[in-house]
């Protein structure tokens, strides 16, 4: 996210897609209170980069901690119809960063 600040112009928007609360019930039980809690869950972190490696975001999580500091001025649950469906955020960089 440093580097999308970096790089995306002031006022300028990010698209991000993630995974969401449709995956909740994929997730075992510890996993799924960390992401009731809105904390980012992963699977297979030694393989980022990969499809081996798996994140779920909650939207708090994606809101208070990932987009920060875009503001996050559109949500769509599901939005990413592909496959595998995801939620869409759509943050905006700050005309200005302090």
């Amino acid at each position: 996210m440093k580097e999308m600040l970096r790089i995306i112009s002031p006022g300028g928007y990010l698209l991000i897609t993630a995974h969401g609360d449709w995956y909740l019930d994929q997730l075992i039980s510890d996993e799924q209170e960390q992401f009731q809690a809105g904390r980012l869950v992963t699977r297979s972190a030694w393989a980022a980069g990969t499809n081996h490696c798996t994140a779920f975001h909650p939207v708090k999580y994606v809101r208070e901690k990932l987009a920060q500091p875009f503001s996050v001025i559109d949500f769509i649950p599901l939005g990413a119809k592909g496959n595998p469906q995801q939620d869409v955020f759509l943050p905006k960089k700050p005309a200005k960063v302090t």
